[in-house]
């Protein structure tokens, strides 16, 4: 649900780890996935997205993060 979705976004702002990489996935309606998106969920995943595809964009996330530091 995007309003505990944001709670949890605001707790890490506070808690100093805005920076925390935060993705999710599940039977999400678009116009969710597009909130969550909004307020700083880095991807949405729905259903039947593999775990190749999963991790693969983990990781070219992380390297890119990585990069930027």
């Amino acid at each position: 649900h995007p309003g505990e979705v944001a709670e949890v976004l605001t707790e890490l702002r506070d808690r100093g780890l805005g920076d925390a990489l935060v993705f999710g996935g599940g039977v999400i309606p678009d116009a969710d996935a597009r909130t969550l998106k909004e307020q700083g969920v880095a991807q949405v995943f729905g259903p039947g997205s593999s775990l190749k595809a999963i991790s693969s964009w983990l990781e070219a996330e992380v390297d890119q993060r990585e990069d930027e530091a």
